[in-house]
């Protein structure tokens, strides 16, 4: 009679090093998988709290520049503004001292000498200077010296030459006739300076008159000088035979009321 085979050797018992793990229900399952994904987004909520909190910190960081560079524009404003102010008040200096600034040109008796020419001889020559008493250069003028013509016959213009210069007959009313001459000065005449115009010789006595009267006139780029008619100097003989200054009409700081 046969016998059964042998049965196989049973497996050898192994140990393991830790404990197997067992897998729970279904729901411990779902337990853990929400716990992953709350974890999840909590970090994920976390780094995007932790950028947007550095954004704000670049953000304030870049207004606390902006404030400062602000601050800068409204200090270099202010002090733009300060220096402006400080220029209008230079160019108002400037302005204001241009306005004041007038020239005052008149005419003015300036010396005489006997003259000693054949032709005039022993002829007292008064010297007439145009003198600019302002303080502003006067741009060229126009000038008239008049003597009565009454006296036309002991009495001759001449230039700074001694040369005579032949008058012209001039009516300043229906009863007031002069002899004139006239001239255009076309430089610059610098404050406080002053240009020989014209001489007026006078003849010798007996013949000359004790009293002699000169009127004259400017126009120039402040108007007329005097306003108004003609000034005058008026001459009287002194006891070495000269001519002396004893009046101004009008006087000599009415001339220009605008000085």
């Amino acid at each position: 009679m046969l016998q059964p085979p042998p049965a196989p050797p049973s497996p050898p018992n192994i140990v393991l090093p830790w404990e197997p793990f067992e897998l729970g229900s279904v729901t411990d399952l779902v337990s853990i998988f929400i716990g992953l994904i709350v974890l999840a987004f909590t970090v994920f909520i976390a780094l995007r709290q932790l950028k947007i909190m550095r954004k704000q910190t670049e953000m304030m960081a870049e207004q606390t520049a902006i404030s400062k560079r602000q601050e800068a524009v409204a200090t270099e404003q202010a002090a733009i503004t300060k220096r402006q102010g400080e220029i209008a008040e230079v160019q108002h200096r400037i302005l204001t001292a241009e306005l004041s600034r007038r020239t005052d040109v008149r005419i003015i008796y300036h010396r005489q000498e006997v003259h000693h020419r054949h032709d005039f001889q022993g002829w007292n020559a008064i010297e007439f200077h145009a003198h600019n008493g302002g303080n502003k250069s006067a741009d060229g003028f126009y000038w008239e010296v008049l003597v009565s013509d009454n006296v036309a016959n002991v009495v001759r213009f001449l230039d700074e030459s001694g040369m005579p210069v032949e008058g012209k007959l001039s009516y300043q009313s229906r009863t007031e006739r002069y002899q004139k001459v006239d001239g255009h000065y076309t430089h610059k005449l610098f404050p406080y300076s002053g240009i020989e115009v014209i001489r007026v010789a006078v003849a010798p006595p007996p013949s000359s008159p004790d009293k002699l009267s000169v009127k004259w006139r400017i126009r120039g780029e402040d108007g007329m000088v005097p306003p108004a008619g003609l000034a005058e100097i008026i001459f009287e003989r002194a006891g070495d035979g000269l001519y002396e200054v004893i009046e101004w009409k009008p006087p000599k700081h009415e001339l220009n009321p605008q000085s």
